[in-house]
């Protein structure tokens, strides 16, 4: 199992595994929601749940984070991010992450605090049919593409990841994301904006597998009950000039 690093500035590491098969109810790795484990109807599912999460599991690890004091929440759009476990009252400002699978393997991303990242990894000897191409290109890329289909799950991976960099997924039509030299190559960063949103884009060969990460400076994170009560409790701590005055306090009643 080797960490990758994938970038210095913002700090990115990757880590790709094979999808764990031993798997116990009672003895899963940490960030795994029980519940949503037990939703799923099949081992294969339920091991590349936990595979995922094993791998962003190791990483998190690595730079030193508890994750036994962390979870994994996931937005409207259903992009992942993580959370201080509710209770520990906790201001720290943790990684942005990604989780993808194929092909029996599971892989993960980490982003230093600050940005959001989107990870996507194929076989690089999968074959995407050619009646397929028009679902995610359009126009002349998909003309360019019908020349070049081997080379297409290069183009589909960089457009996946760049979906989950913007937490929107398949809510950005991946028709409308292009690159200005066609297909990105590896090992070169690419900057391209969406709206007005920055992206950058770098690929990378590992272990046979086609892997593309995109990032991005993060948006609005996904706020619990206790965020809003600690905001409210701030608001109350502010004195006529809007500056936190710890002279005021809060009176408690039973």
């Amino acid at each position: 199992m080797k960490l990758l690093e994938h970038n210095l500035n913002p700090k990115i590491e990757i880590l790709l595994i094979e999808n764990k098969t031993d798997i116990l109810a009672d003895e899963l790795p940490p960030l795994v929601d029980i519940d949503e484990f037990n939703s799923f109807k099949t081992d294969k599912r339920r091991s590349e749940h936990v595979s995922a999460r094993f791998a962003l599991g190791s990483i998190l690890e690595k730079w030193g984070l508890d994750v036994d004091q962390m979870k994994i929440v996931r937005d409207n759009n259903r992009a992942p991010s993580l959370r201080w476990l509710d209770g520990l009252f906790r201001s720290e400002p943790l990684p942005g992450i990604s989780l993808g699978h194929s092909n029996g393997h599971a892989v993960a991303a980490v982003i230093e605090p600050g940005w959001w990242v989107g990870i996507d990894a194929e076989p690089e000897s999968r074959k995407i049919a050619l009646n397929a191409l028009d679902q995610f290109c359009k126009g002349e890329e998909l003309e360019m593409l019908s020349g070049r289909s081997d080379e297409a799950v290069k183009l589909w991976t960089s457009k996946e990841a760049v979906q989950k960099s913007m937490h929107l997924g398949m809510n950005l039509n991946p028709r409308i994301i292009t690159f200005e030299n066609g297909i990105p190559i590896e090992e070169k960063i690419y900057q391209f904006s969406i709206g007005n949103k920055i992206i950058q884009l770098k690929n990378r060969l590992h272990m046979g597998f086609q892997i593309a990460v995109a990032w991005r400076l993060a948006g609005k994170p996904v706020t619990s009950a206790e965020d809003e009560l600690l905001d409210a409790t701030r608001d109350l701590m502010r004195n006529e000039d809007g500056e936190l005055d710890f002279l005021i306090g809060c009176v408690a009643t039973q």
